[in-house]
């Protein structure tokens, strides 16, 4: 990983406006920053749509991840990454492996990403 940096204001504010880590030969091509977002209020109220710097907080302090997340599926829709030499899209995701917590990329296809995007620019923060 690669281009990031992880910035909490205190231990409950966590910065989206920051840049996420970028796993190596994927660009950055959408993020929508959030600002300052209160960490409960982002994952006790359902599992809103976030951005990757979210997950790079929450890989950082996996002791925050609700017990109820492990086995769901935790993407991260409000940054979008392009892989530079094919053209495929990804969001970062949260998962469970067994005994830790890890960040992963999930593939996604155009047309899904393109109505899902529709869908939140046309909401804004909208619960996931």
């Amino acid at each position: 990983m690669s281009n990031g940096k992880i910035s909490v204001v205190d231990s409950k504010l966590i910065d989206c406006d920051v840049s996420p880590l970028c796993p190596r030969g994927w660009i950055v091509i959408e993020h929508k920053k959030d600002g300052l977002i209160k960490f409960d209020l982002s994952l006790r109220k359902g599992w809103p749509v976030l951005n990757a710097s979210v997950l790079d907080y929450l890989l950082y302090n996996p002791e925050l991840i609700p017990e109820e997340r492990k086995g769901k599926a935790n993407p991260f829709w409000g940054t979008i990454y392009y892989h530079c030499s094919d053209g495929r899209l990804g969001v970062r995701c949260l998962y469970w492996d067994g005994s830790k917590w890890r960040g992963g990329l999930a593939l996604v296809k155009r047309w899904f990403l393109f109505l899902r995007l529709a869908y939140l620019r046309q909401s804004g923060f909208t619960p996931f």
